[in-house]
């Protein structure tokens, strides 16, 4: 057996895989460093409550809206009450960007009764 077939045999058999483990390994943990430094991924507890904020601006625009309709004698539409609990998902959590407050509003208007059936295109509550 000559020298170069015994470091031909250790490099392909353990040094490459363990190194390319070793820099896979750095790979990933500078990314989820990155994440976390930068923001790019909610925290489950802050994504529960984004998710409840949701559900209690929708259930407090609709209290509104239907106090609003006895008082006033008007009627504040789906696309205004849906730009309002954007709006206060927003100002609770600076963070979000318009299109995840809409998101998260959306899904609170989908797993709550009742809400949503106005039929109107956008934002319907």
């Amino acid at each position: 057996m000559n020298w170069g077939d015994v470091v031909n045999t250790i490099l392909c058999n353990f040094a490459i895989p363990v190194m390319t483990a070793f820099v896979l390994g750095l790979i990933g943990v500078a990314i989820a460093t990155l994440k976390k430094k930068w923001g790019l991924e909610l925290s489950e507890q802050t994504e529960t409550a984004i998710k409840a904020a949701a559900k209690v601006a929708v259930l407090a625009m609709e209290e509104k809206a239907a106090a609003y309709a006895v008082n006033q004698a008007g009627k504040i539409t789906g696309a205004e009450k849906f730009a309002t609990v954007v709006n206060e998902l927003i100002g609770k959590f600076p963070t979000l960007t318009e299109k995840q407050a809409e998101k998260y509003a959306n899904a609170a208007i989908a797993v709550l009764p009742g809400i949503g059936a106005t039929g109107e295109s956008k934002g319907a509550m």
